[in-house]
This record gives C-alpha cells, structure tokens and sequence, in this order.
C-alpha cells in the first residue's frame, strides 16, 4: 500500500492548480499499486511531522510533493527529521555534488538549506547530471514543483519494487442502484478478495450505474464478474460489460 501527502498553502488555498496528485494516481495505478490514503495539508511543522510519522507508519511506501525548496516556508525535510526523532544537518554527498555544480559561485545559505537532511536519510542516485532521490525510511521526498517533481517521479517509479498485477472488470446497467444492491452486497459478500464498487450516473441517458471490480487473481474476479453480469442479465438492464483484463 502507498500513502501520499501534498504539503503546500498555494494547493489549499486553490493558487496554485494541483498537478502532481493526478499524475501519481494515474501512473501507481496503472502499475497496480494500491494507494491507501491521500491527504493534502499545509506548510505547518507538526501537521507535517505528524502525517509522516502515521502515514509512514500505516503504509508499505509515503510519498509526500512540496515544501523541499529553498525558502523560509520549505520545512519538509526538518519535519521529517522530528517526525522519526533524528537530527537534521547537512549531508557531506550533496554538499560537494552542489559545490561541483557551482563550481566557483558562492554557497548561499538559501542553498544550504536544500542539503540539510534528516540523519537516515538515503539517497537514491539518479544519475550524474540529477539531484538524487531522497528517501527517508520508507518515505520519498519529492518536490512539489511539477517540471521537477515529473522527473523524480519517473526515478521513483523505477526504483519501486514490482506488486502483482491487478485486473479490472466493470459493468453497466440500466438499474438503478436500490434495486441491485442487496444482490451486489452478496456478491461481495462471497468474493471479499475481490473489490467491486458502484457509481450512479444521473445525466447519461445510456446507464443508470457503472460497476466496477478489481483483484490480483483473475479467476475470482472472472466468477464475481460473471455473477454481477447475470444479475443485470436476469432483469434484463445489462447495457454493456467488460471481462477481466
């Protein structure tokens, strides 16, 4: 399971569009990662460090965008240092990768402030001309900053282990939802392993409902798909159905 935390004001307040969520679910799912929790919050220490420190806790993998840049309000990586009771200080390999990139330019202290990490961190090499990924136990550090966060994102994803595949079905129906669900409640009853979910459809002319299944093992999630098409069948509201793939 994967939680995600979006730390930033500019999400909350609506300054700033949300980018960085919709490309994480889109791309965990489709390699069949279950997400387990999403929370955005703001730029506060404690809200920080506790979310980590539960999200980490609840989760095989937290990943958390934003509040890693240079700037006073940029207090991820502190947060994450009292989240796990470690001190914060800066780590000797990105101080001289950042003076090699600066060769003669000074070393303010703004940038200081981007090499300063948590004691446990461990940094995940992405190559000699990207800063590395930062991972913290079980916890990946990304920034929020969406041209960037697209290219940790992508390392990221290469570094994860693999999960097994989930399939998916889904079916729709004329029905609507009262009249199916106590046969939907025992069909779920009898494959809990397998997640089916139920969506009414209000404005669409075609379907009154949209039912979904998911599962690691294709032949329950065949045998569920096959009772949730027979059940349509027999009321004859069946519009369309699509086999596990």
């Amino acid at each position: 399971m994967i939680s995600i935390l979006i730390i930033g004001n500019e999400i909350l307040s609506n300054q700033v569009q949300d980018h960085n969520l919709k490309v994480m679910l889109a791309e965990l799912n489709k390699r069949s990662y279950k997400i387990d929790e999403v929370r955005i919050i703001r730029d506060d220490m404690d809200t920080i460090s506790n979310s980590v420190r539960e999200l980490s806790a609840q989760s095989t993998y937290l990943i958390s965008t934003g509040g890693v840049g240079p700037t006073h309000d940029d207090i991820t990586l502190e947060a994450y240092a009292r989240a796990f009771d470690v001190p914060l200080k800066v780590n000797a390999q990105l101080e001289a990768r950042l003076r090699q990139w600066l060769q003669d330019k000074p070393m303010k202290e703004s940038l200081l402030r981007m090499v300063r990490m948590p004691e446990n961190v461990e940094l995940v090499d992405l190559g000699p001309k990207t800063w590395p990924l930062v991972k913290v136990k079980n916890c990946f550090v990304l920034p929020g900053l969406p041209e960037v966060f697209d290219k940790k994102f992508k390392g990221l994803l290469d570094v994860l282990p693999p999960v097994a595949k989930r399939f998916f079905a889904e079916a729709y129906t004329t029905s609507d939802e009262t009249d199916f669900a106590a046969g939907l409640t025992h069909i779920q009853e009898a494959f809990p392993d397998v997640e089916i979910g139920s969506y009414p459809s209000y404005n669409n002319p075609d379907f009154a409902a949209h039912v979904t299944l998911k599962g690691t093992h294709v032949d329950l999630l065949q045998s569920a798909f096959r009772q949730v098409t027979r059940l349509f069948e027999e009321s004859n509201s069946l519009v369309r159905a699509t086999p596990p793939h």
